[in-house]
């Protein structure tokens, strides 16, 4: 879902708004609101209550403090980072105003760099002058995260939209107070005037109400030393849809001069483009909240009177921050997928593994994990009969031995077994005989005989416990394959 930012302008008698959606990828103009203040209300504040309702809770709001309540001054620093000129320019302003700084909230925007130094425009109103603003503005239900000059902005947004050489002049004509921005051939400004000439003819109601604008723009073009006439002046606000005034300012300039909608600064839909040049200002500053500008904002908004909210996000981050989440999505995808094919799989060798133990454990195991120890259970129980056997699997069986043992002794040989060990092809056998020959020789030869053992040997041979008798104990090697011996 994109964020809904509302621009604000409050004039002589009336305020302006213009509100647009911002998403990832398109900024989207929703509606121009226009109310004015009527004979029976004080101020502008029950005007901006009924603006804030058919705004109906902006996400982001930006507003423009009226250009006279503020003093501006161009300002060059040797070096550009923002950090060093936040704590810099209130007191390099201070030079300049009978004020001290301590009374005074300053903004700044950077205008333009050459190596190391950066040209300023720095800006001041009076704390108290501020705080009303914002408590007006509040009493409407509206908390402005950035307060800026309107006419700036629509300058900012201007100078990317001319061509060719020369000065131009920026104005915005409201009813009743003028604000007009001096650009020099390389579309920095160069200067930022305003009046305000309400109380003195209640704004532009006729040709001669004109005079105060076109006073002021000469004595700004002498001022900074450019060209008696400036190359272009290019009119925005209420008072430029005027077609008597504009023809009046083109006749004593001597100049071209167009209007913010001719040079197409603002994409507006069809419902919409009439307004353009009426509210060129709440237009210019909302492209710039919205990121659409490559221009710092002014922002008289810092130290005591910080906004504590959620900032604007930064257009120019949307394509890195959707890329960063598509790519994560992705990685969590491929890792999602790679995880259930190894489960898969994990879960097909389980299910084959039940099925080839179930004909060896008759019956069908509950889990592979059961089918592995009741197999381990199934091969112990085998290697215990195996050992029974003398676990001679690659030799005569236990009982061929025990078969060639009884054959190869001679009949009537006096002997005894008490114990007989087969273990590895090594054959032991306990016992007694009538004496120690039958043992040494009779049994030996006898059993060498067989072609079952051989390597015979005695390694025991004591008097017996009952007279007339030998104990002994035997020991032979079985042959693995007795039919070639």
């Amino acid at each position: 879902m994109g964020q809904r930012i509302l621009a604000v302008e409050l004039g002589a008698d009336e305020v302006r708004a213009a509100l647009a959606q911002r998403t990832w990828r398109t900024l989207r103009w929703i509606d121009l609101y226009q109310d004015a203040r009527q004979p029976d209300e004080a101020d502008l504040g029950p005007a901006l209550g009924r603006l804030a309702g058919q705004a109906d809770k902006p996400d982001f709001v930006i507003a423009s403090l009226p250009a006279h309540m503020v003093a501006k001054r161009l300002l060059t620093f040797p070096f550009s980072g923002r950090g060093r000129l936040e704590k810099v320019v209130p007191f390099a302003l201070e030079d300049h105003l009978p004020l001290p700084v301590e009374e005074l909230a300053v903004g700044f925007t950077r205008l333009a760099h050459q190596g190391d130094n950066a040209q300023v425009l720095a800006a001041c109103v009076r704390k108290q002058e501020l705080r009303a603003y914002l408590d007006l503005l509040a009493s409407a239900g509206l908390e402005p995260a950035v307060v800026t000059l309107s006419a700036l902005a629509l300058a900012q947004v201007v100078s990317q939209a001319l061509a060719g050489p020369g000065n131009r002049l920026v104005i915005e004509l409201d009813r009743g107070q003028t604000s007009l921005v001096l650009l020099d051939p390389g579309r920095v400004p160069q200067a930022l005037r305003s009046a305000n000439e309400a109380a003195e003819n209640g704004g532009y109601n006729s040709l001669d109400s004109a005079g105060a604008v076109l006073a002021l723009a000469r004595q700004t073009l002498l001022a900074h030393g450019a060209e008696r006439e400036a190359s272009e002046v290019v009119l925005g606000g209420p008072e430029a849809c005027r077609a008597e005034v504009v023809e009046r300012i083109a006749e004593e300039l001597g100049a071209p001069v167009r209007t913010v909608a001719e040079l197409g600064c603002f994409d507006l839909p069809e419902g919409l483009a009439p307004k353009t040049v009426a509210f060129a200002g709440c237009l210019a500053m909302l492209l710039q909240a919205a990121g659409d500008h490559n221009h710092e904002i002014l922002d008289f908004r810092a130290g005591e009177f910080a906004w504590r909210g959620r900032p604007a996000t930064t257009p120019a981050l949307y394509p890195a921050l959707a890329l960063g989440a598509g790519a994560a999505l992705l990685l969590g995808l491929h890792v999602g997928l790679s995880i259930y094919a190894s489960l898969t799989r994990l879960h097909a060798l389980d299910r084959a593994v039940v099925a080839a133990a179930a004909p060896v454990l008759a019956g069908r195991p509950e889990s592979a994990a059961a089918a592995r120890a009741a197999l381990r259970q199934r091969i112990a129980e085998l290697r215990r009969r195996l050992k029974l056997f003398g676990e001679n699997l690659n030799g005569p069986s236990a009982l061929d031995v025990i078969l060639a043992l009884s054959q190869g002794l001679p009949p009537g040989l006096q002997i005894e077994v008490h114990d007989l060990t087969l273990q590895e092809n090594r054959l032991s056998l306990v016992g007694s005989a009538a004496s120690y020959t039958a043992v040494l020789d009779t049994a030996k030869t006898a059993l060498a005989k067989t072609g079952y053992f051989y390597d015979i040997n005695v390694t025991h041979a004591t008097a017996g416990t009952r007279p007339g008798t030998v104990d002994f104990r035997l020991t032979a090697s079985v042959n693995e394959n007795p039919e070639r011996r």
